[in-house]
Protein backbone atom coordinates (compact mmCIF):
# COMPACT_ATOMS: atom_id res chain seq x y z
CA UNK A 1 0.00 0.00 0.00
CA UNK A 2 0.84 3.17 -0.79
CA UNK A 3 1.77 5.85 2.28
CA UNK A 4 -0.48 8.63 2.55
CA UNK A 5 1.25 12.37 3.30
CA UNK A 6 -1.92 14.16 3.82
CA UNK A 7 -0.94 15.25 7.89
CA UNK A 8 2.33 14.87 7.83
CA UNK A 9 1.84 18.21 4.64
CA UNK A 10 -0.72 19.77 7.15
CA UNK A 11 2.21 20.12 9.73
CA UNK A 12 5.02 20.93 7.12
CA UNK A 13 2.93 23.74 5.75
CA UNK A 14 2.12 24.86 9.34
CA UNK A 15 5.96 25.11 9.97
CA UNK A 16 6.57 26.76 6.61
CA UNK A 17 4.06 29.06 7.54
CA UNK A 18 5.91 30.41 10.84
CA UNK A 19 9.23 30.33 8.91
CA UNK A 20 7.74 32.65 7.00
CA UNK A 21 6.00 34.63 9.88
CA UNK A 22 9.60 34.75 11.14
CA UNK A 23 11.28 35.66 8.29
CA UNK A 24 8.93 38.71 8.24
CA UNK A 25 9.72 39.60 11.91
CA UNK A 26 13.38 39.28 11.20
CA UNK A 27 13.27 41.47 8.15
CA UNK A 28 13.27 44.43 10.86
CA UNK A 29 10.20 46.03 9.39
CA UNK A 30 8.63 48.95 11.32
CA UNK A 31 5.99 51.89 10.56
CA UNK A 32 8.16 54.55 8.76
CA UNK A 33 7.68 58.09 10.43
CA UNK A 34 8.48 61.95 9.31
CA UNK A 35 11.77 63.03 9.68
CA UNK A 36 10.10 65.77 11.70
CA UNK A 37 7.01 67.39 12.63
CA UNK A 38 5.68 70.58 14.58
CA UNK A 39 2.99 71.62 17.34
CA UNK A 40 2.62 75.60 16.30
CA UNK A 41 4.81 77.89 13.44
CA UNK A 42 4.39 81.07 11.79
CA UNK A 43 3.46 82.19 8.44
CA UNK A 44 5.75 83.89 5.80
CA UNK A 45 4.71 84.60 2.25
CA UNK A 46 6.55 85.12 -0.91
CA UNK A 47 5.15 85.92 -4.70
CA UNK A 48 8.31 84.54 -6.42
CA UNK A 49 9.15 81.14 -7.52
CA UNK A 50 11.93 79.09 -5.54
CA UNK A 51 13.45 75.79 -4.57
CA UNK A 52 12.57 75.53 -1.11
CA UNK A 53 14.59 73.01 1.60
CA UNK A 54 16.72 72.01 3.77
CA UNK A 55 20.41 70.15 4.46
CA UNK A 56 20.36 67.64 6.94
CA UNK A 57 22.59 64.73 8.60
CA UNK A 58 21.62 61.22 9.16
CA UNK A 59 23.61 59.65 12.10
CA UNK A 60 22.20 55.96 10.88
CA UNK A 61 21.48 54.19 8.36
CA UNK A 62 18.19 54.89 7.43
CA UNK A 63 15.62 53.84 4.59
CA UNK A 64 13.57 56.71 3.00
CA UNK A 65 10.04 55.57 1.39
CA UNK A 66 8.05 58.95 0.70
CA UNK A 67 8.66 62.18 0.14
CA UNK A 68 6.76 65.13 1.50
CA UNK A 69 5.35 68.62 0.68
CA UNK A 70 3.52 70.84 3.28
CA UNK A 71 -0.13 70.77 3.20
CA UNK A 72 -0.28 74.26 4.19
CA UNK A 73 0.61 75.34 0.44
CA UNK A 74 -0.46 72.49 -1.61
CA UNK A 75 -2.88 73.85 -4.42
CA UNK A 76 -1.93 71.31 -6.62
CA UNK A 77 1.23 69.29 -7.70
CA UNK A 78 4.42 69.80 -6.34
CA UNK A 79 7.61 68.11 -7.49
CA UNK A 80 10.16 67.31 -3.98
CA UNK A 81 13.73 65.78 -4.66
CA UNK A 82 16.89 64.48 -2.76
CA UNK A 83 19.88 64.45 -2.82
CA UNK A 84 23.57 64.15 -1.69
CA UNK A 85 24.93 66.60 0.37
CA UNK A 86 27.18 67.71 -3.11
CA UNK A 87 24.15 67.56 -5.32
CA UNK A 88 23.82 64.60 -7.12
CA UNK A 89 20.25 63.58 -7.58
CA UNK A 90 18.97 60.17 -5.56
CA UNK A 91 14.92 60.45 -6.14
CA UNK A 92 12.16 62.59 -6.75
CA UNK A 93 8.16 62.46 -6.15
CA UNK A 94 5.25 65.05 -7.16
CA UNK A 95 3.05 65.56 -3.72
CA UNK A 96 -0.20 65.80 -4.54
CA UNK A 97 -3.20 66.71 -2.67
CA UNK A 98 -4.80 63.74 -2.33
CA UNK A 99 -1.60 62.22 -1.01
CA UNK A 100 -1.67 60.25 2.73
CA UNK A 101 -1.61 63.66 4.94
CA UNK A 102 0.69 62.76 8.58
CA UNK A 103 1.03 65.78 10.68
CA UNK A 104 1.16 68.92 8.52
CA UNK A 105 2.37 66.76 5.23
CA UNK A 106 0.74 65.03 2.91
CA UNK A 107 3.46 61.76 1.19
CA UNK A 108 3.64 60.88 -2.42
CA UNK A 109 5.51 57.41 -2.09
CA UNK A 110 8.68 56.50 -3.69
CA UNK A 111 10.16 53.35 -4.21
CA UNK A 112 12.59 52.67 -0.85
CA UNK A 113 15.69 54.19 -1.10
CA UNK A 114 18.98 53.36 0.91
CA UNK A 115 20.92 56.33 2.67
CA UNK A 116 24.17 55.27 4.56
CA UNK A 117 24.91 57.43 7.62
CA UNK A 118 25.77 61.40 6.38
CA UNK A 119 24.62 64.81 4.90
CA UNK A 120 22.15 65.30 2.37
CA UNK A 121 19.43 67.90 1.12
CA UNK A 122 15.60 67.49 0.22
CA UNK A 123 13.95 70.65 -1.69
CA UNK A 124 10.40 71.16 -3.22
CA UNK A 125 9.05 73.48 -6.04
CA UNK A 126 7.73 76.86 -4.55
CA UNK A 127 5.29 78.39 -6.34
CA UNK A 128 4.34 81.53 -4.05
CA UNK A 129 2.11 81.71 -1.41
CA UNK A 130 2.60 81.12 2.57
CA UNK A 131 5.63 79.42 3.65
CA UNK A 132 5.93 77.79 7.26
CA UNK A 133 8.83 78.98 9.61
CA UNK A 134 9.72 79.53 13.34
CA UNK A 135 7.90 76.02 14.38
CA UNK A 136 7.22 75.36 18.09
CA UNK A 137 7.04 71.63 19.54
CA UNK A 138 9.41 70.54 17.16
CA UNK A 139 9.96 66.67 17.20
CA UNK A 140 12.27 64.66 15.01
CA UNK A 141 12.82 61.22 14.57
CA UNK A 142 16.45 59.26 15.83
CA UNK A 143 19.08 59.74 13.84
CA UNK A 144 17.90 62.81 11.73
CA UNK A 145 19.69 66.33 12.75
CA UNK A 146 18.50 69.85 10.67
CA UNK A 147 21.51 71.52 9.07
CA UNK A 148 20.30 74.92 7.73
CA UNK A 149 17.78 76.11 5.37
CA UNK A 150 18.69 75.64 1.32
CA UNK A 151 17.21 77.81 -1.57
CA UNK A 152 17.31 78.61 -5.42
CA UNK A 153 15.74 81.43 -6.99
CA UNK A 154 13.74 80.65 -10.18
CA UNK A 155 11.12 78.31 -11.44
CA UNK A 156 11.57 74.76 -11.51
CA UNK A 157 13.12 72.24 -9.11
CA UNK A 158 16.87 72.84 -8.79
CA UNK A 159 19.81 71.56 -6.15
CA UNK A 160 19.14 74.70 -3.96
CA UNK A 161 22.74 76.31 -2.99
CA UNK A 162 21.71 79.58 -1.10
CA UNK A 163 21.97 79.58 2.72
CA UNK A 164 20.03 81.47 5.04
CA UNK A 165 21.48 80.46 8.31
CA UNK A 166 19.00 80.12 10.42
CA UNK A 167 17.31 83.12 10.24
CA UNK A 168 13.62 81.07 9.97
CA UNK A 169 14.03 79.40 12.98
CA UNK A 170 15.59 75.99 14.37
CA UNK A 171 14.06 74.07 11.63
CA UNK A 172 13.72 76.09 9.03
CA UNK A 173 11.40 76.76 5.98
CA UNK A 174 8.78 73.75 6.73
CA UNK A 175 7.84 73.17 2.94
CA UNK A 176 8.96 69.66 2.50
CA UNK A 177 9.87 66.29 4.64
CA UNK A 178 10.40 62.66 4.44
CA UNK A 179 8.97 59.50 6.05
CA UNK A 180 11.40 57.25 6.83
CA UNK A 181 12.77 54.15 8.45
CA UNK A 182 15.97 54.03 10.89
CA UNK A 183 18.42 51.55 10.68
CA UNK A 184 17.57 50.69 6.61
CA UNK A 185 15.38 47.77 8.65
CA UNK A 186 18.41 45.72 9.18
CA UNK A 187 17.13 42.32 11.34
CA UNK A 188 18.54 42.42 15.27
CA UNK A 189 20.56 39.27 16.44
CA UNK A 190 17.98 37.97 17.58
CA UNK A 191 15.57 38.29 14.99
CA UNK A 192 17.94 36.57 12.91
CA UNK A 193 18.20 33.60 15.09
CA UNK A 194 14.43 33.34 15.93
CA UNK A 195 14.24 32.94 11.86
CA UNK A 196 17.05 30.33 11.34
CA UNK A 197 15.29 28.15 15.09
CA UNK A 198 12.38 28.09 13.08
CA UNK A 199 13.46 26.94 9.74
CA UNK A 200 15.95 24.51 11.61
CA UNK A 201 12.69 23.37 13.09
CA UNK A 202 10.96 22.83 10.06
CA UNK A 203 13.83 20.69 8.31
CA UNK A 204 14.13 18.74 11.52
CA UNK A 205 10.64 17.79 11.18
CA UNK A 206 10.60 17.08 7.49
CA UNK A 207 13.44 14.52 8.42
CA UNK A 208 11.49 13.06 11.40
CA UNK A 209 8.36 12.34 9.31
CA UNK A 210 10.38 11.09 6.10
CA UNK A 211 12.29 8.50 8.21
CA UNK A 212 7.90 7.54 9.86
CA UNK A 213 7.08 6.56 6.47
CA UNK A 214 6.85 3.25 5.52
CA UNK A 215 5.48 0.85 2.95
CA UNK A 216 2.98 -2.31 3.55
Amino acid sequence: MLPTYGGDLVIIKKMLLAAVALATLASGAQAATPAYDYDTHALGSDSRPFTVGFAFSLSQATTVDALGYNTINLPDDRAVSLWTIGGTLITSAVVMPGDTVIGHFAYADIADVFLAAGDYVIAGVFEGGDVVLNQTGVTTMAGYTWLGDRQSAGAGLNFPTLYNNGGYGTQGIAMVNFLAVNGGAVPEPASWAMMIGGLGLVGATMRRRKIAVSFA
